[in-house]
């Protein structure tokens, strides 16, 4: 979880972004993973993209208001979906 300011955002990483290879370290490319809404969050889409983390890092993001930063209590206004 990461706060900015008064906003708290929920992500989770599957997978390394660096392999060790020898003498050397490979990167991996990342796949960032946002989840259709309203209501949702990333755990639906984790069992499905779950392979993938065998090739790139995956970074699960929950958006503003979804999921386990949700801070509103159900009686969601305009300035809990966006910024200000």
């Amino acid at each position: 979880m990461i706060d900015l300011g008064d906003v708290r955002l929920w992500f989770d990483v599957s997978g390394p972004s660096v392999i060790p290879e020898a003498d050397r370290v490979t990167e991996r490319p990342s796949l960032v993973a946002v989840h259709g809404g309203p209501g949702s969050d990333h755990i639906n889409m984790k069992a499905g993209l779950a392979p993938l983390a065998d090739h790139v890092q995956i970074i699960y993001f929950d958006q503003r208001g979804h999921g386990r930063p949700a801070t509103c209590g159900g009686s969601a206004t305009r300035s809990d979906w966006s910024s200000q």
